[in-house]
Order: C-alpha cells, then sequence, then structure tokens
C-alpha cells in the first residue's frame, strides 16, 4: 500500500509540475475570475450556485469555452508563443547591460583621480609594501627555524648504532660473524629470489642450527626483510644492511679473536 501511495504521489508530483498544468490553472483563473471571487464571498451557497447557473455557466458553451478551450488556448500561447520574444526582450536587456558597463568604465578610466585620492591611494600601496615585506621577514624566520629543527634532528648514527640497533653500548653489543656477515653479502648480491630453505639445505660447514640463527639474527637486527609467498619464505636486503655493506663495517668474531 506504501509502494502505491508513493508511485501516486509521483504521478501527480509530475503532472502539476508541467509546465502545461501550471499554464493552464492560471490561464483558468484569468478567465473566470469572477468564479473565484464569487466562492470567497460571504453569500450564501444556494445564492453562489443561483449565480453561477445564471451569470457565469449559464450555457454548455459557457462550460466548453470559459470553462476549457478559452484556458487552454491561453496556456499553450504562453507556452509556444510568450518564449521567442522574451528571449528577445532578455537579449536585449543583457546587451544593453553590458554597453552601459563599458560606458561606466571607460568614463572611470578617463576621469582623472583627485589630489585626495591619490594620496589616499600612495598610502595603500606603502602599507601594502609594508605588510608584504613583514610577510617575507616571518617566512624567512620560519625557514630557519625548521631548518634548524631539521639540522639537530639528523644527528649521524654511530658504527655500533647501525650494526646493532639497541639502547645497548657498542662494547656491550655482539659483531656480527664472518657467517652472518657472508650470508647478509649472499641476499644482497642474490640476482632471484633468495629461499631460506636452500640456504638451510646447502651443503655448508655449519650446522643448522647455526644457519637459522644467523638468519634470526638479521631479522631482528633488521639488516634483512622476509617475505613469504606460496613457493615459501624468501630474504633481500634492508637499506640498513645495504649500508652496512658498502661501508664495510661488518668485523667476524674470528677476525676479532686474531688480533
Amino acid at each position: 500500500m506504501e509502494e502505491v501511495l508513493k508511485s501516486f504521489k509521483a504521478q501527480m508530483y509530475d503532472r502539476v509540475s508541467s509546465p502545461l498544468t501550471f499554464s493552464f490553472v492560471l490561464s483558468w483563473c484569468a478567465w473566470n475570475y469572477r468564479f473565484l471571487l464569487l466562492i470567497v464571498g460571504t453569500n450564501a451557497a444556494s445564492e453562489k450556485f443561483a449565480y453561477v447557473d445564471a451569470h457565469l455557466f449559464a450555457t454548455w458553451q459557457d462550460y466548453a469555452f470559459r470553462g476549457f478551450l478559452f484556458p487552454l488556448c491561453s496556456a499553450l500561447c504562453y507556452i509556444y508563443l510568450y518564449p521567442a520574444p522574451a528571449r528577445k526582450v532578455y537579449e536585449f536587456t543583457q546587451s544593453e547591460a553590458v554597453k552601459m558597463k563599458k560606458a561606466q568604465q571607460r568614463i572611470e578610466d578617463e576621469t582623472p583621480i583627485s589630489e585626495e585620492e591619490a594620496a589616499e591611494l600612495r598610502a595603500n600601496m606603502r602599507k601594502e609594501k609594508r605588510d608584504r615585506a613583514d610577510e617575507l621577514d616571518r617566512a624567512d624566520k620560519l625557514i630557519k627555524q625548521l631548518q634548524d629543527d631539521l639540522a639537530r634532528l639528523e644527528v649521524k648514527p654511530t658504527t655500533a648504532e647501525i650494526l646493532y640497533p639497541s639502547n645497548s653500548s657498542s662494547t656491550e653489543l655482539p659483531t656480527l660473524t664472518h657467517e652472518q656477515y657472508t650470508l647478509l653479502h649472499q641476499i644482497a648480491n642474490f640476482e632471484d629470489d633468495f629461499f631460506d630453505k636452500n640456504y638451510f639445505n646447502s651443503n655448508a660447514d655449519t650446522s643448522l642450527a647455526n644457519r637459522k640463527n644467523n638468519v634470526d639474527v638479521l631479522l631482528e637486527r633488521k639488516l634483512v626483510n622476509e617475505n613469504f609467498s606460496s613457493r615459501g619464505r624468501t630474504l633481500d636486503a634492508t637499506p640498513l644492511g645495504r649500508k652496512l655493506l658498502r661501508a664495510g663495517h661488518a668485523n667476524s668474531a674470528e677476525e676479532m679473536a686474531g688480533q
């Protein structure tokens, strides 16, 4: 039931908002204004009906012409004939308005300004110049402050901080072993995906536990990243790991023991 009411309301709105319906209603009211005045009058209903039957709609011609044909013709004229002259009038008035603005602008351009206006204009220009200079000074100060803040934040890390990203001091941190550095070098320079399972299954001199520990150390110190796919886990060097390799700051435990 609710859908039927919504559909009915939508159809009624479309019909009422139609230009033909709106124009016909206005035309009908104009042709039958006496009927409308009679309705809002204070006379009795019987007297109103009698007056309508006797004077307003006495014959079928009154119903046909005044009640339908005359309002319909007026509505059609309003829809089809009125827009053409209305458009011409609108174009003429707008063109005249443009001409008026051009004439006003030309007269204002040709009219010299007074001394008071010139002085006020110069004062405004000086004030605007000062405001712009102040704004530029504030911008320069802000830029310098931001540059100083950025310089304070750009603290170069030490070698120990690059190798061992933790809160401990460099003397308390363990060093990368030769095997761990070699593994990092292999991962960074491997042309294809470096699968950890290939490293674990390789014929290396170290045990499987040591090989797994090497991978865990590199992951813990954020020197490599791990990625997972349907073929297994792959490893790739992080920017920190590549920076470590470029700087050559890897010291193996065996070399330190030899020294």
